[in-house]
């Protein structure tokens, strides 16, 4: 290793030193097996947050042995607003394969619009697209975009 490399690998520690994800929405959009969920495991290593919370579908992609700690939810369990009154301040927030139930598009932008921002949340969500899943409105106005690539199915 030379010693421009050697420099570089100290400039850069975590993902935060090249963008803010922290308090904020980050999109990270691909198609089956391109990588979402292995990213959002990655990024989740790089910080400290005061609970982690995983909105998933099924335990398929997220060992639950593993994320112990965790506090899981299906998106119907999540969307009260009981459970998000009761989410801790700095906490990181998964939804994968994430798509928005028209029955609780009301409370996804109460939770876009005032629970991020108020308890300093760090959201990532895994989507397929963006075009068809009643997230257009949210994905223009706070978001970070990631984009995974895979072509293990061509």
């Amino acid at each position: 290793m030379n010693e421009k490399e050697a420099n570089n690998q100290t400039l850069i520690k975590s993902i935060n030193d090249i963008i803010e994800l922290i308090c904020n929405i980050n999109f990270i959009i691909g198609g089956i097996n391109s990588g979402k969920s292995t990213f959002c495991k990655l990024i989740e290593n790089q910080w400290k947050y005061s609970k982690l919370y995983l909105i998933i579908k099924d335990n398929t992609e997220w060992d639950t042995i593993e994320y112990k700690e965790a506090i899981i939810y299906t998106q119907s369990e999540f969307f009260k607003q009981e459970t998000l009154e009761k989410i801790s301040k700095n906490s990181l927030i998964i939804f994968d394969d994430f798509i928005v139930n028209p029955k609780y598009t009301d409370m996804f932008y109460n939770f876009t619009n005032y629970f991020i921002s108020h308890s300093k949340l760090t959201v990532l969500i895994c989507i397929h697209t963006i075009f068809k899943n009643n997230l257009y409105n949210v994905i223009l106005s706070n978001s970070n975009f990631f984009l995974t690539y895979s072509n293990i199915n061509k």
